[in-house]
């Protein structure tokens, strides 16, 4: 069986987001950003669009590191995600 581009990149994504799998989380809020470490003071990233699952890493205070389906990955405030 032949292994085409598209299918080899869903597979891809699938299986790098497993990699990662923590509990799942939903961002909700106002599109909040994806920082570069946990707190206000990091650069942000990119805004999160609300819908999309995350999973969750490792927590410091009220921010949580999380990584995207899309490959993505970053810190928000758990405040701005539920399950």
């Amino acid at each position: 069986m032949r292994c085409t581009a598209p299918a080899l990149a869903l597979a891809m994504t699938f299986f790098g987001f497993c990699a990662h799998a923590g509990p799942s989380y939903v961002v909700s809020g106002a599109s909040p950003f994806l920082r570069t470490g946990p707190g206000p003071g990091y650069d942000a990233v990119r805004r999160l669009t609300p819908g999309r699952h995350v999973s969750v890493g490792e927590r410091q205070g009220k921010w949580v590191h999380i990584h995207t389906p899309r490959g993505d990955s970053g810190w928000v405030r758990l405040s701005q995600l539920h399950r």
